[in-house]
């Protein structure tokens, strides 16, 4: 393990590279220089093939932001019925990266917001101005070292003379791109002067500065639930700030249903921004029954482990705690004949199983990018490790799940989770795993359970889509 005096501030954050999808199992990790090449080609592409955005806006007008045509499809084919015009503004995530996304796409009538390569030269020059004030300013700032050595403090020792190479290394480097997306976005919503934006989350880059800029221009923003709401009491800095799933900064939340809703109004005074609308992405999964494989011979197991953004994805112990967890449950299933799929977190912070994982159990397939979909229709039980939303998904298409409670998860589970399936600690799987297969009876039991809780879970399902967009044609304006 090296100190932080023995790294250089040249070192990559997470980010740095991302994330490039090329089979369900095989990805490569690219440089962001490099993505936003293939991003640009991709719209490109998008600008010759499909309706561009030219012109002004007339009348009522919405924006998508940083929405993926896949997993909201059933809002971008609503579109078709929707008289309103509607953009897609997405600037970390591509506007279409497979032949899906691109059918998607064509078909509705989402209009892909297309940033100009075009700039002036007073542009350019104006970004520069700006570039170098803050960076003269930042540097003011940074020799604050009075103030920083007694924040950057752990158990009485200062270890800010250490990071602060680092943290000015990455603020430099990162403060052109922030200046340009700030103007790009600017430009976006003065020129399409959309009534309200749609965003999944208030953390992301783009989204914060579509919030910011949207209070300043009085656009309504609305805040979609985009996953699984934690209701521990200690959860509540983690849904604000790294989930960025309450409604802190955005003037309305549009919630799943009423166990979302309740939870937001029981821990903060929201009651005036809650809407219960359901879950376009249930809905993509719930309008998919008709080819669910009825002979399916396979289990799902969704493994979410430690990562590397909370202190237990940096203990190895943990690690492997939770990777002897996955070889009993592995182990439990290879006895009853049954495929195994292990659809592990696409999160690029989330380590690889060991060689010696793979050679233990070489039947089993271990999947990291594929649709969720997909598996879920060829598959008789779901096995979740910690609490995931795609509990929901697989119960929408009435597959039992048994969900098994890990130590890393570090603020446990719902209570939308735990009243909706089997809640179980790895001791217990084997008895539970076993009735489910050799007792129909509890088998449907199971299901039931599910479908009851499903009703209280999320509202408008088969319907969300309809709902979500007469709701935003429906938004007063902020100011009345």
């Amino acid at each position: 393990m090296q100190s932080l005096e023995e790294k250089s501030p040249e070192t990559q954050l997470v980010w740095d590279k991302i994330q490039y999808n090329i089979t369900d199992s095989i990805s490569l990790k690219i440089s962001k220089e490099n993505f936003q090449k293939l991003k640009k080609i991709s719209e490109m592409l998008t600008s010759i093939f499909l309706k561009g955005n030219n012109g002004k806006t007339d009348g009522k007008s919405f924006a998508l932001i940083e929405f993926d045509s896949v997993k909201f499809e059933t809002i971008f084919l609503e579109s078709k019925k929707f008289k309103e015009k509607i953009f897609l503004y997405n600037r970390h995530r591509p506007i279409i990266y497979n032949s899906k996304s691109f059918k998607i796409l064509k078909n509705s009538h989402i209009i892909p917001y297309i940033i100009s390569t075009n700039s002036s030269k007073q542009a350019e020059y104006d970004i520069e101005l700006m570039e170098n004030k803050i960076l003269k300013d930042s540097w003011i700032f940074f020799q604050n070292d009075e103030f920083f050595n007694s924040f950057f403090k752990f158990q009485g020792v200062s270890f800010w003379q250490s990071l602060k190479p680092f943290l000015i290394h990455f603020f430099n480097k990162k403060i052109l791109d922030s200046i340009s997306e700030i103007d790009h976005a600017k430009k976006f919503l003065l020129d399409k002067k959309p009534s309200a934006v749609l965003l999944l989350s208030e953390s992301g880059v783009t989204e914060q500065i579509i919030l910011k800029l949207s209070e300043k221009f009085s656009i309504q923003s609305v805040l979609l639930q985009h996953g699984l709401m934690l209701d521990n009491p200690s959860a509540e800095n983690y849904n604000k700030i790294l989930g960025g799933n309450l409604p802190v900064n955005s003037t309305k939340f549009f919630a799943w249903g009423n166990s979302s809703a309740d939870y937001i109004l029981q821990s903060n005074n929201y009651n005036d921004k809650i809407e219960t609308v359901g879950s376009p992405n249930i809905d993509r999964i719930f309008l998919q029954r008709k080819n669910i494989d009825k002979k399916s011979n396979t289990v799902l197991l969704l493994a979410t482990g430690p990562r590397n953004q909370q202190f237990v994805g940096h203990n190895v112990n943990e690690w492997n705690k939770y990777e002897n967890l996955i070889k009993k449950i592995s182990s439990v299933i290879a006895k009853y004949n049954l495929d195994l799929i292990i659809k592990r977190h696409p999160d690029m912070a989330e380590s690889n199983f060991s060689k010696n994982f793979s050679q233990e159990f070489p039947n089993v397939k271990i999947l990291k990018h594929a649709e969720i979909l997909d598996l879920l229709l060829l598959s008789k039980i779901v096995i979740s490790v910690g609490a995931s939303s795609s509990i929901f998904e697989a119960q929408i298409l009435e597959k039992p799940v048994i969900s098994v409670m890990a130590d890393h998860d570090i603020y446990g589970s719902t209570k939308s989770v735990s009243e909706s399936c089997i809640e179980i600690k790895i001791n217990d799987f084997e008895e539970n795993f076993s009735k489910l297969i050799s007792d129909h009876q509890s088998y449907q039991q199971v299901v039931q359970n599910a479908n009851n809780e499903l009703k209280e879970n999320f509202d408008n399902i088969g319907q969300s889509a309809k709902k979500i967009l007469d709701s935003l044609k429906n938004l007063k304006g902020k100011n009345s």
